[in-house]
């Protein structure tokens, strides 16, 4: 098999890097602040989340914002601008973290403290790492499919639950209200810094690199859609926006004469191994700017100092009024600005760059590896 992944890989990576956010804490998050207007909400932050990520594709012109970050002149400002963007990076796997914990402890495994939920989770990543981008696109390759035909299968049973008239959205009474909503579930939709972190590693132009990170982030919105629609078609407005996880919530509610009458088991492992691909992609990259910056730097020790330091910062607030605090607060007003900043104008400082020096002669083109052997 090739070294370098596919076009079908990078967009099948983007979107497990997305999904299971989208399956589980922004449905609650949505219906919690707008209720009824989530119809409404659910649309604009598709849209918004995916110009975030076209924007971050087309600057960079096919390559990682790490890449475009090191190649910043003076290299000392690259540095130190890697090293800020790989910083935040980490932090976001914080939030995975905290997804992970909050979910097992709260649904599946109540007496179970948070140590021993992430030390598990930590050991299935770091098997996930194990072979670099290539790897854990094959690992992806396999379980993806799976997971789109689960998710389809719950999709097509709680429908059966939905109320129209429960879809029917208010008139925009509180537009600046529901401005400010979209914010939230858009910031996690336009995490287009993960697809473009392993486009250095994929065959094709610039053009097909972006359009591939954007059709990953289209299935990752269209999840988000759906999955917003049955809850709130099912559960209402009101009770919809009472409970944490209110698509599971409703699928608790199903159930089913024979085959599969508890639908929430197959939802369960689901979600957990889909969030376990997606710390992986968040790990690997982070393992990528270590790398770039110490180019000597051994690729496991990053990622397991990765993981070790981002789990003891989750455990440490692992209270649910904590995680939503930092999902609303860093991660919405403060992380991702900062990660959007930093690769929309890394990229754009390197396409100015590119162009005045096509003025002077021939750009040298640059190598790329695959990853750990």
């Amino acid at each position: 098999m090739s070294a370098r992944l596919s076009l079908r890989q990078l967009a099948i990576l983007q979107s497990v890097a997305t999904v299971p956010t989208t399956l589980v804490f922004l449905p609650g998050l949505t219906l919690q602040k707008v209720g009824h207007d989530a119809v409404w909400t659910v649309f604009g932050a598709s849209l918004l989340g995916l110009a975030w990520t076209a924007l971050i594709a087309w600057a960079g012109r096919g390559k990682s914002p790490q890449v475009v970050l090191a190649d910043i002149t003076p290299r000392c400002l690259g540095r130190g601008l890697l090293l800020l963007y790989g910083i935040t990076l980490a932090s976001v796997i914080i939030a995975q973290w905290d997804e992970l914990s909050a979910f097992v402890q709260a649904e599946l495994l109540p007496a179970t403290p948070s140590w021993a939920v992430l030390a598990l989770a930590l050991c299935a990543v770091m098997v996930c790492t194990r072979k670099g981008w290539l790897g854990l696109s094959r690992t992806v390759d396999i379980i993806a499919p799976l997971a789109a035909v689960a998710f389809v299968m719950m999709a097509a049973w709680t429908a059966s639950l939905v109320q129209g008239w429960n879809l029917l959205p208010w008139l925009l009474l509180h537009p600046v209200h529901d401005l400010k909503a979209v914010w939230l579930p858009a910031t996690f939709i336009g995490e287009g810094f993960v697809g473009m972190a392993y486009a250095d590693f994929t065959k094709g132009t610039p053009r097909q690199i972006t359009t591939a990170v954007v059709a990953g982030q289209v299935v990752s919105s269209g999840v988000l859609v759906v999955v917003v629609l049955l809850a709130l078609g099912g559960l209402g407005p009101v009770y919809g926006g009472m409970v944490t996880y209110p698509w599971y919530a409703l699928i608790k509610e199903l159930r089913l004469d024979g085959f599969l009458t508890h639908l929430e088991f197959l939802f369960g492992p689901m979600w957990i191994m889909l969030l376990y691909l997606k710390s992986a992609i968040w790990l690997i990259a982070v393992a990528d700017v270590g790398r770039k910056i110490w180019h000597k730097s051994p690729y496991w020790g990053w990622i397991l100092a990765t993981g070790l330091v981002t789990m003891a910062f989750s455990v440490s607030h692992s209270t649910d009024t904590s995680r939503l605090v930092y999902l609303r607060v860093w991660w919405g007003n403060r992380e991702f600005p900062l990660l959007w900043i930093l690769a929309v104008g890394g990229g754009i400082s390197a396409r100015w760059r590119h162009q005045k020096d096509s003025q002077h002669g021939p750009v040298p083109v640059e190598s790329s590896s695959s990853g750990p052997a």
